[in-house]
């Protein structure tokens, strides 16, 4: 696992060195919509034809006084599909970068970062997907200013979505999903709470959020509902314990 992510930092640093160049227009851009974004994805080491044939954008967004959000934007397999989805890995302070490389992303790779191939079970299929390193100072992204806590963060990430939409136009109207996993379980039920806030304020620049979905999710910071669910599993599963009842 620290060889696989030595070799993901390593790809990142590449993007970052780089710089983002454009290499061939997307299929649903007539013009590119972020040309600063745009990721030269043939710089990029150890990817194979379908991973430099996708269209990728990424940098560092501006929100607020000297603060940005690292973002990675996969297109869809599919250019034309309705769906965009937010991905954010938990922590707090995990890198989004995980979910790219390691998880749903179209990244994957089995001989420890050497090389990469097109992930068949990537989410880019059913959508465009953007990975975020957030809070303010997680991975790639930098801060000037402290988190406070959870509002804080769902204030922050409205000002991203609408910097990414004014960056990516052809975005706005998409169905939008957040989603995300771990400690994400607190993060994004905040997300979308600002997001209907800014929604019930600004009616005709609403953001066209449809759902959230988050896997594995720490939502309750007590330990007795954080393990509330793991005797009745035990009870269910008498294998992972020999059938020993005394050990229950």
């Amino acid at each position: 696992m620290l060889v696989l992510r030595s070799a993901v930092t390593i790809v990142a640093v590449a993007l970052l060195s780089f710089g983002a160049i454009v290499d061939a227009r997307p299929v649903e851009y007539a013009i590119d919509p972020a040309p600063q974004y745009r990721i030269d994805t043939t710089k990029l080491p150890g990817l194979d034809s379908g991973l430099t044939a996708l269209p990728q954008w990424s940098g560092n967004m501006p929100v607020g006084s000297g603060n940005t959000l690292f973002f990675w934007y996969a297109q869809a397999a599919n250019p034309m599909s309705n769906n965009l989805i937010f991905w954010h890995n938990g922590g707090p302070g995990c890198s989004s970068m995980e979910g790219l490389f390691e998880e749903n992303g179209p990244y994957r790779s089995s001989d420890g970062g050497k090389t990469w191939t097109l992930n068949p079970n990537s989410w880019h299929n059913n959508g465009h997907v953007v990975y975020i390193d957030q809070p303010f100072g997680t991975g790639f992204s930098t801060n000037k200013t402290s988190v406070p806590n959870e509002d804080f963060i769902g204030d922050t990430m409205v000002q991203f979505y609408l910097n990414f939409f004014a960056a990516f136009p052809e975005m706005k109207t998409k169905d939008m999903y957040i989603t995300g996993e771990s400690y994400a379980g607190r993060y994004v039920p905040y997300m979308a709470k600002h997001v209907l806030a800014y929604n019930a304020q600004n009616p005709s620049s609403a953001i066209n959020l449809k759902s959230i979905a988050i896997g594995n999710a720490y939502i309750d910071i007590s330990p007795n509902n954080d393990y509330i669910g793991l005797l009745p599993y035990l009870q269910a599963n008498p294998w992972l314990y020999g059938n020993s009842k005394s050990w229950l």
